[in-house]
């Protein structure tokens, strides 16, 4: 996946992005909504050859977001198929080194995902399953024409689910 906007570029991962991956994942503040919690160096460098290799068998994963005037690497979206209300969905997610939160970042680029998938791949719908504290998450949802759909446990997570349809 390769998507340009006014401001950003959404593309593949390289091994090379480890230390602004690991800036980002390692931030408490930041991970403070996943059920995954903080990461490690080892889970980072671990995540990332994971992500890389699956770019050629799968047309889903998590793809770094990068400034275009500069090239620095700010956070992430990620396509990632999750079991939820006994069913298999594809979520949007997403990161920001929180130096970026509140500049639009995430919704230029959750705006510019959600057309790249429904005109280039086979989906009908897309989801995003967001802490209902995390109201950053629930403005960006929005504001990309998801909406909410219903309640669900997540990992032993209370959550809501918002979605869009093609």
């Amino acid at each position: 996946m390769y998507i340009e906007t006014n401001r950003i570029t959404i593309r593949e991962f390289k091994i090379d992005d480890l230390n602004d991956l690991y800036k980002i994942l390692s931030n408490p503040r930041v991970m403070r909504y996943s059920v995954h919690g903080s990461y490690t160096l080892a889970q980072t460098e671990t995540l990332l050859k994971e992500t890389i290799s699956s770019y050629k068998k799968q047309f889903y994963g998590i793809y770094a977001v990068e400034l275009k005037e500069n090239q620095k690497m700010i956070g992430f979206f990620g396509l990632s198929p999750q079991e939820i209300n006994d069913k298999t969905e594809i979520e949007l997610g997403y990161r920001f080194a929180e130096e970026y939160w509140g500049n639009g970042f995430a919704t230029e680029g959750a705006i510019a995902c959600i057309h790249y998938v429904f005109e280039n791949l086979n989906l009908e719908r897309i989801i995003s399953i967001i802490d209902p504290q995390n109201i950053g998450s629930v403005r960006v949802a929005e504001k990309a024409g998801l909406v909410h759909e219903c309640e669900a446990n997540y990992h032993n997570f209370y959550v809501h689910v918002y979605s869009i349809h093609k």
